[in-house]
């Protein structure tokens, strides 16, 4: 990033310069650096974040929910259940194993947030006393939201909305976070289909400020309002995308993936990866772990292996740009995976 770089320079300049000479130089520095491809790459993501936030196609509204319910694995249900307790959400796990394991999660995640002082001990103990862990799924009591959590299997969702379904009453809004999965095969087991819809929130849920919401062909306007003021409270960003498309970041990270296979069977290693990556600017790359590369297979440089990553993400969403959601497919990029700011 150049602009971190000017002021340095500028601050070493002004041990040496007069106060006018240094006022003329941190002026023309502005003035160079406003009109970068980088000071336009910023300015694209800060607007485009204020656009999603309040898209002009949603007229419909409604109040953010204000007990949820989640069931789920145990370590996705966690990070859901912290960014849900530090908005102020009351929350009840529905356990499908020992309560034990969300209750490790979850304190873990507490502690993590207590040692790096992003919460006190008086946040914790008020997101604890919101906190209810329970193996019955009539816990959950007259829950406005009810989230199904990575359970990787079809059969398995759908029969977790069903329980969830016969529980819950009939204004509670369904959601599933479960990667891969298509809302609408989901939908077809509901009796009201149109209060399912799909929220994508990367991991870890409680640190990252994407939310992604993906909308079946019966999502109801009510339910995408919901989704929407969740998002606001969450103090996330919400990004839609339709059933049929699929979410966007969920494209976006399985071409990165093969990108960086392929890169590997080339000959490339998994650390020249993540070097390449982070000199790009991602905080984290597909690759970690060293390997021994092929003899026989010529070194990559780092310019290649980013640019073939890249590309790999472009690659993976060109089909949404055909529904005019360029700002959106930026926002899942910077926001669910990394691509810097000022790449905009």
């Amino acid at each position: 990033q150049i602009a971190p770089r000017r002021a340095i320079e500028l601050l070493e300049l002004a041990q040496t310069q007069p106060l006018d000479a240094g006022l003329r130089h941190e002026r023309e520095t502005f003035l160079a650096l406003r009109q970068s491809d980088q000071a336009r790459a910023l300015r694209h993501v800060f607007f485009a974040e204020r656009a999603a936030r309040a898209p002009a196609w949603l007229t419909a509204t409604a109040q953010p929910p204000r007990h949820v319910a989640i069931t789920g694995d145990a370590t996705v249900v966690a990070g859901i259940a912290c960014a849900m307790l530090k908005a102020g959400f009351r929350v009840t796990i529905l356990a499908t194993g020992a309560a034990e394991r969300e209750h490790a999660q979850i304190d873990r995640i507490i502690a993590d947030s207590l040692s790096r002082e992003s919460l006190d001990t008086d946040g914790a103990d008020e997101m604890r006393a919101r906190l209810a862990i329970s193996e019955d799924f009539a816990a959950a009591g007259a829950a406005d939201l009810a989230v199904e959590a990575a359970f990787a299997d079809l059969q398995a969702t759908r029969a977790a909305m069903e329980r969830l379904q016969a529980a819950l009453p009939g204004h509670t809004i369904l959601a599933t976070t479960t990667p891969g999965l298509d809302v609408d095969q989901i939908a077809r087991g509901l009796d009201e289909p149109s209060r399912l819809l799909g929220l994508r929130l990367p991991a870890p849920a409680h640190l990252t400020r994407l939310l992604e919401i993906v909308r079946g062909a019966a999502t109801s306007d009510a339910a995408l309002a919901t989704a929407f003021a969740l998002a606001r409270t969450l103090r996330k960003v919400p990004v839609l995308s339709d059933a049929g498309v699929g979410p966007i970041g969920d494209r976006i990270l399985a071409r990165r993936e093969e990108a960086a296979d392929t890169l590997l069977s080339l000959g490339a290693r998994p650390q020249e990866v993540h070097a390449a990556m982070v000199a790009f600017g991602f905080p984290a790359t597909p690759a970690a772990a060293d390997t021994p590369r092929d003899p026989l297979a010529g070194a990559i440089p780092a310019a290649e292996i980013s640019r073939r990553l890249v590309l790999a993400m472009i690659d993976g969403v060109a089909g949404v740009l055909g529904v005019g959601r360029g700002a959106d497919i930026d926002l899942v990029s910077v926001l669910g995976h990394g691509i810097p700011r000022w790449r905009g």
